[in-house]
């Protein structure tokens, strides 16, 4: 498998959708079935979620789930960082690396998902591997949390903490309750992209650890 041309095909999926978004989930799943790759079955369900959906109404629940809410940002720096300082440095950092293997940079912070996937097939193998493991994976582990629907977080049905009126109409509750609705779509790829850094890193790790 081309992996460069694989992760380069995931880190278009989580950008804002645009036309031919589908188009682009149909192919990344041939290849996916063609080269029996773990992220296949999680591709297949996400382009079931999306089939019915038109541009308009997938770029909606996109925002939705990733563009308002913290918990469900795709900058990883974020996600392990927070407002730390170590979170600029990361970004710095993640800046050069871009610029070194002549990946240009998006609209999105350096720190954005889509940079990170395009940097890591690219990058050495001990880098590849700290980012995939440092960075990656934890972030989409929560990602996948955040945007569970709210009966997966709590078993009484309700977001954890929505004890009263007040704290179910505050800003943090209505951008989580966005989130949880628009979830269930973008869950199956946050896996797809899981199921792919996780095979990669094991190769990976076998080389470095030779």
């Amino acid at each position: 498998m081309d992996t460069t041309r694989f992760f380069d095909a995931l880190a278009q999926l989580v950008l804002y959708p645009q036309p031919g978004y589908r188009q682009e989930v149909s192919s990344l799943l041939q290849i996916a079935w063609r080269e029996q790759h773990p992220a296949a079955k999680h591709l297949t369900a996400y382009a079931r979620e999306i089939d019915l959906l038109d541009v308009p109404e997938l770029q909606e629940r996109f925002i939705q789930a990733f563009e308002h809410n913290p918990k469900t940002a795709l900058e990883v720096g974020w996600h392990v960082y927070g407002e730390r300082y170590e979170r600029g440095s990361l970004m710095v950092a993640l800046r050069q690396s871009l610029a070194a293997v002549d990946i240009p940079e998006n609209s999105e912070l350096p720190d954005h998902l889509s940079h990170v996937l395009r940097l890591i097939p690219r990058a050495d193998d001990e880098l590849a591997v700290r980012l995939i493991e440092q960075y990656v994976l934890p972030t989409l582990a929560k990602v996948e949390t955040a945007l569970a629907p709210a009966e997966s977080n709590n078993g009484n049905g309700q977001s954890s903490g929505l004890t009263n009126g007040v704290r179910e109409n505050s800003p943090e509750a209505v951008m989580d309750r966005q989130a949880h609705i628009a979830g269930p779509v973008f869950i199956p790829l946050i896996l797809v992209v899981q199921a792919a850094c996780r095979e990669l890193s094991v190769t990976l790790n076998s080389g470095v650890d030779a």
